[in-house]
């Protein structure tokens, strides 16, 4: 299998960069993800009606979102294959979701690595899921009944709130229970 050089991330939350990024308007979220019907905007850490998927580059120094344009224009992809990849990764994210919720966990955002299969399978999921390291998540509960955003993933090591060690065995016990 030969890696793409796009990941897709889907965002359950407006949160981390997608939330800086739709802040200073260089983002643009149409109504259609507002949960809130009537809402003129979003506030950081506000849930999406659904999935906010973006493409971003995987092997550039630093990574950025690019288009679907872009995507087609390098070769790296078809439409075909564009849509094949949202459809799995929103189906993947649901069964996640669903299962993550029954232990106390919201899935807040991940991301999702392809590649391209060498045996004409066509592109296939290459990477972990499910892991802290490709995941944001978030304690069902303090965010439910109070608003706050206790992450249970690299979030505590980027923001030095506690030993990623600890919070790593935290959720894998959650997800075994």
């Amino acid at each position: 299998m030969s890696l793409l050089p796009v990941e897709v991330i889907a965002r359950n939350f407006l949160y981390g960069s997608l939330w800086r990024r739709y802040k200073k308007g260089e983002v643009d979220i149409s109504s259609d993800f507002f949960v809130r019907e009537g809402a003129k905007e979003l506030g950081e850490g506000a849930p999406l009606a659904k999935s906010f998927l973006e493409f971003t580059t995987k092997f550039e120094r630093v990574d950025r979102p690019i288009t679907e344009e872009e995507i087609i224009e390098n070769a790296w992809m078809d439409k075909g294959e564009i849509e094949h990849i949202k459809r799995e990764t929103r189906r993947i994210g649901d069964i996640m979701a669903s299962y993550l919720t029954q232990k106390g966990i919201i899935l807040a955002d991940f991301k999702l690595e392809y590649g391209r299969s060498k045996e004409g399978r066509g592109i296939i999921l290459a990477d972990e899921v499910g892991t802290p390291d490709g995941c944001r998540f978030w304690d069902k509960e303090a965010y439910e009944k109070r608003g706050e955003i206790i992450s249970f993933d690299k979030d505590v090591f980027r923001e030095g709130k506690g030993d990623l060690s600890e919070v790593y065995l935290d959720v894998c016990k959650r997800i075994m229970e």
